[in-house]
């Protein structure tokens, strides 16, 4: 799938899993997408969704899952979200840097602090090698 990136990243095509190309190609017969279209999701207006709706509709089902403090989630958050995951899946900062879009790597960096799991698997590996203090 090709990404339009927004706010000066790069651009790029992002491979799929099967169950996720299953369940686009549903969406896409379900709503009579046709080959050369260039945007996948539309409005009921079969207008490009903008950003405000998607934060809007990031709010409304951040408030039905009971996720509390809703002003501070928004569309963008599902970025920073899959960022996090990738990240503690051992994903290479360069990988990484690729699927997001980023120019600069240093933009990749903040995902890569040391989150819970990053720390267990460092304590296991000194715990492995006898280096615990």
């Amino acid at each position: 799938m090709y990404c339009h990136r927004l706010k000066g990243s790069n651009n790029n095509p992002i491979g799929l899993d099967q169950e996720t190309i299953k369940i686009l190609n549903k969406y896409i017969m379900q709503n009579e997408i046709c080959d050369n279209q260039q945007i996948l999701f539309l409005s009921q207006e079969k207008k490009p969704i903008s950003r405000k709706n998607l934060d809007v509709l990031m709010k409304k089902y951040c408030h039905l899952a009971k996720i509390s403090d809703i002003e501070r989630y928004h569309f963008h958050t599902s970025k920073h979200t899959a960022a996090v995951h990738l990240a503690e899946s051992e994903i290479d900062i360069k990988e990484l840097q690729y699927y997001l879009g980023h120019k600069s790597v240093t933009n990749t960096l903040i995902y890569f602090q040391f989150t819970t799991k990053q720390q267990e698997t460092m304590y296991a590996k000194l715990q492995k090698n006898n280096q615990m203090v």
